[in-house]
């Protein structure tokens, strides 16, 4: 299937069901094209296509994090926080696709 079909009926079924507070869709596309690369080349990474969504609760650089409250409803840090940090980098590797933020109950 097409990396770019399958990243956008992914992140329209999400959309639907209402699981994210910040869709990467671009972002989500531009990392289905690398993993295709990468998968190519051979050099991917164990996870390389597999959607991956990071909970909006810790700065997360360039996407909205609200941390399920209002306070922060249109906050864009332009960081990654200490503890989000590791994770987000060791998740990020090569042809992952980082689809959004998802929902934090309030």
């Amino acid at each position: 299937m097409n990396p770019e079909t399958s990243t956008r009926e992914t992140v329209q079924t999400r959309i639907w069901v209402n699981a994210y507070v910040t869709v990467t869709a671009e972002r989500a596309l531009a990392d289905a094209r690398a993993a295709e690369a990468a998968i190519r080349r051979g050099d991917a990474g164990p996870l390389a296509g597999i959607p991956i969504a990071y909970k909006d609760l810790h700065a997360t650089r360039g996407i909205l994090t609200t941390a399920g409250s209002a306070v922060l409803g249109d906050w864009v840090p332009d960081f990654d926080s200490k503890t989000n940090h590791h994770s987000i980098r060791l998740g990020r590797g090569p042809g992952e696709e980082e689809e959004g933020h998802v929902h934090v109950p309030r």
